[in-house]
């Protein structure tokens, strides 16, 4: 017999906005404005011509510690 364990949400509340303030610091980094993406898309396109690849455009995420 297994038993449920009950969730908490004020633990998913923390988690929700931890998530939501790494999504915030990652749309605020200069490699991740709509020009800059729309560059590597373009770039990406590109290098995957005849289409024989598949496209491959990377998001910089601020999660890595600086420093």
């Amino acid at each position: 017999m297994t038993t449920q364990k009950t969730p908490d949400p004020a633990a998913h509340d923390a988690e929700t906005e931890a998530l939501a303030e790494i999504h915030r610091k990652d749309r605020t980094l200069d490699e991740n404005r709509q020009e800059h993406l729309d560059e590597k898309l373009e770039e990406a396109l590109e290098e995957s011509f005849p289409a024989s690849d598949p496209v491959a455009v990377t998001v910089t995420t601020g999660t890595e510690e600086e420093g």
